[in-house]
């Protein structure tokens, strides 16, 4: 039984939602970028600033980046993992004849205790391969991204069958269940750019075509008839690969001040899980478009974002729309220092603080870390290394 407590930890350190991308100069400025990306984060967060680039930029490599969050707000793990002992437990005390009216009680609201309990993680991985140009600016990149959610299901017999059990055989079958249901949505694109001169401002648009492919899975466990080979087996999982594609623009303002839109998945599709248990799910991926702002004033960089539309996971009013805001010091070109916070505003996931650090030694290399906490158990971290030349 063990096993079950270990996989739903696995489900959720690897699965909390927000621009469906990880980048970590973003991700420490709360998860910001329509308007204040790097060319190398643009394919991810608006391709329009792929054509924003520096004097010095000719080419451009970020590789790898990673990063993950998770939430566990209902404490879920744990209360699982408690179960587990206390069913063992109970079992010896039924073989033993020393179970008491107090323990079947005990063990029986522990059981029940998990019904409406969720734990929900992401993961991701990305790179980009971008060669900035005055005439036209092209990027390869590729970007997974990753939504999972736990949650259990409580059998009303299984609490009669652990009233009535008189040895340890008569709680083996419990029907109650956990699920992992999760999807990963894999991205392999390209994004072109080009600016144009409006006189005192510049105008920037990009679009990125992409081939994409979502897996999805759906997986139900009985607590205690668990097998962790069958996590893998194909039974459980779907894929099926499409065409999309994202677009977007940005305006510059003299030196300092840029405005952003970006508009995600433009073409809406719904995902279909594996029929597993009697459930099946649906897994969206539709439009979601942002808009923000930056303003640049000499080292500190300033800048927000909005979610004008709703991003949808699975049919499960799991809707989130996201506020986020970041900054960034600039410490002479060889010290980035970040923070920024993000806020869900239906309330779907927890709020987050972000805090990061780039060192970029000679602007050759850089190291990008970002780090999120949150109330309700939420934390995350993402990883990044880049080069440009």
């Amino acid at each position: 039984m063990r096993a079950f407590s270990c996989l739903i930890l696995a489900g959720t350190v690897a699965t909390t939602a927000s621009a469906q991308y990880f980048e970590a100069r973003n991700s420490a400025m709360g998860g910001t970028g329509t308007a204040s990306s790097s060319y190398l984060a643009a394919p991810l967060a608006n391709p329009a600033l792929l054509a924003r680039f520096g004097e010095d930029d000719g080419f451009g490599l970020r590789l790898p980046t990673i990063g993950a969050s998770a939430a566990d707000e209902d404490d879920l793990v744990d209360a699982i993992s408690s179960f587990q002992d206390e069913l063992e437990t109970f079992q010896a005390r039924l073989d033993a004849a020393t179970v008491t009216p107090a323990d079947r009680n005990a063990l029986a609201a522990s059981l029940q205790s998990l019904a409406g309990r969720t734990a929900t993680a992401n993961f991701g991985a990305s790179f980009a391969i971008a060669i900035p140009n005055d005439t036209l600016s092209v990027a390869l990149f590729g970007n997974t991204y990753g939504d999972a959610r736990v949650f259990a299901t409580i059998d009303p017999n299984d609490v009669t069958s652990i009233q009535t059990a008189t040895v340890s055989t008569d709680v083996d079958n419990l029907q109650s269940e956990g699920r992992v249901i999760g999807a990963a949505v894999s991205d392999l694109g390209i994004s072109i750019a080009k600016s144009f001169d409006l006189g005192a401002a510049k105008l920037l648009l990009g679009a990125s075509p992409k081939a994409q492919r979502v897996d999805s899975f759906n997986y139900s466990l009985n607590i205690d008839t668990f097998d962790e080979g069958d996590f893998h087996d194909s039974q459980y999982r779907n894929d099926e690969v499409n065409f999309n594609a994202d677009a977007g623009a940005a305006v510059i303002f003299g030196e300092g001040i840029t405005v952003g839109v970006m508009a995600r998945n433009l073409v809406s599709r719904d995902y279909q899980t594996v029929l597993t248990a009697g459930q099946q799910f649906s897994y969206e991926v539709k439009p979601v478009v942002t808009i923000g702002a930056a303003v640049e004033l000499g080292a500190l960089t300033l800048t927000a974002d909005v979610d004008v539309t709703d991003t949808e996971r699975f049919n499960l009013s799991d809707e989130s729309r996201f506020v986020r805001g970041g900054l960034e010091v600039d410490l002479g070109d060889w010290v980035q220092l970040r923070r920024g916070a993000q806020l869900d505003t239906e309330d779907t996931t927890p709020d987050l603080f972000t805090a990061g650090l780039g060192i970029s030694p000679f602007g050759v290399f850089r190291l990008d870390l970002a780090g999120m906490l949150g109330e309700d158990n939420t934390y995350g971290a993402v990883l990044q290394t880049s080069f440009t030349f």
